[in-house]
């Protein structure tokens, strides 16, 4: 998944029955918090992370493990990409080194 500074993302992962899911990124655990939301919706079968106003930090693989009793822990993973909002360009003056 690729986006820019400041945007919003969501990645959700559906289950055929309810589970305990853990979101991680780059293998740590996400809490949530204002910039990272953790929901479920009232069947308890679509998880989603939500991540407001992301950052160049955000550059990172995002896991989630569905725990479940007859599989034990699934895991899927998503990389995000992040391209800074503003591009700086240098401009040098052009030298000709011929003499």
């Amino acid at each position: 998944m690729e986006t820019t500074e400041t945007e919003t993302i969501t990645l959700v992962v559906e289950t055929n029955k309810p589970r305990k899911i853990t979101w991680l990124k780059n293998k740590e655990t996400i809490t949530a918090s204002e910039r990272f939301q953790l929901s479920v919706d009232a069947t308890g079968l679509r998880h989603t992370l939500t991540i407001a106003n992301i950052t160049l930090d955000e550059n990172a693989e995002f896991t989630v493990n569905i725990d479940d009793n007859e599989y034990g822990i699934i895991c899927s993973s998503a990389t995000v990409t992040v391209k800074g909002k503003y591009h700086v360009m240098n401009h040098f003056p052009h030298w000709d080194a011929r003499y």
